[in-house]
């Protein structure tokens, strides 16, 4: 599971299709997620 930024942890942001929602938009902007950002 993808770390999420301290101000999502919230249990609106535990409905999973947020959650895939989220994944989806930081792996379309790396530079969000941090993942591909070096």
């Amino acid at each position: 599971m993808l770390e999420m930024p301290e101000h999502l942890r919230s249990p609106a942001y535990d409905n999973p299709e947020h959650i895939e929602a989220l994944r989806r938009a930081y792996e379309r902007f790396p530079a969000i997620g941090g993942r591909d950002s070096r």
